[in-house]
C-alpha cells in the first residue's frame, strides 16, 4: 500500500514540475523545431518478457527559460503511438499525449528530460491473461540522451500504471532506447 501512495504522489510531483508556468519563462523559444522519433523499450518487472516499439513527436511549447549558469529548460509535448507486444500476435496498440519538460546545456550535447501522460491502451489483457486493470493508464518517463546537430539517442526509463483508478494495477516499469531527428 505505501508503494502505490509513494508512485502517486511521485507522479503528482511530476505533473506539477512539469506544467508550464508562465511566471518562469524568460524569453520565447525561437528556431524550436518538432522533434520526431522512434523508441524500444522493454519491460524490467513483467515475467514472460514485454516489449514496446512506438513512434514519437515532441512539439515544444513557446516557454523557454535560463533557469540557472548555462542550462536551458524547454516544456514540450510528448504524442506518442505504437504497441505492447508480448510475444504473440495480440499487440497491445497504445497511444498518450502529455506535458514535458527538457533540460539541456547552453551548448547543445547531454539533456534530462521527464514528462507524464494520460495513456490509452486496447484491450485488457495480455496474452498469459495478465490483467492490465482497465484501458486507461498513467505514463510517466525520465530520459537522458544526446543530442549533436539534429540528431538525438536517449536511454529511457518509464512507468505505466493505472495509478490505483482500477483493480488490479499490475504496473509496467520499462527501460530502452530512443532515437530522433528534428525537422
Amino acid at each position: 500500500m505505501a508503494r502505490n501512495k509513494g508512485t502517486a504522489l511521485f507522479k503528482l510531483l511530476l505533473l506539477a514540475a512539469v506544467l508550464p508556468s508562465p511566471a518562469l519563462a524568460t524569453q520565447p523559444a525561437q528556431g524550436n523545431a518538432v522533434l520526431i522519433g522512434a523508441r524500444y523499450e522493454r519491460a524490467v518487472n513483467f515475467v514472460g518478457g514485454l516489449e514496446q516499439v512506438a513512434i514519437e513527436a515532441d512539439v515544444p511549447f513557446t516557454l523557454h527559460w535560463q533557469p540557472f549558469g548555462s542550462f536551458q529548460a524547454e516544456y514540450f509535448v510528448q504524442v506518442s503511438g505504437g504497441a505492447f507486444l508480448n510475444g504473440s500476435p495480440d499487440a497491445r496498440p497504445f497511444v498518450e499525449a502529455g506535458p514535458a519538460i527538457r533540460l539541456e546545456s547552453g551548448t547543445g550535447g547531454w539533456f534530462l528530460s521527464a514528462g507524464i501522460a494520460p495513456t490509452l491502451i486496447g484491450g485488457s489483457e495480455f496474452r498469459d491473461s495478465r490483467q492490465l486493470g482497465g484501458s486507461i493508464f498513467f505514463t510517466s518517463h525520465v530520459d537522458v540522451g544526446w543530442q549533436t546537430g539534429s540528431w538525438m539517442v536517449a536511454l529511457r526509463y518509464q512507468h505505466t500504471s493505472n495509478a490505483n483508478f482500477n483493480n488490479p494495477n499490475p504496473g509496467v516499469n520499462m527501460v530502452g532506447l530512443a532515437f530522433g531527428t528534428t525537422l
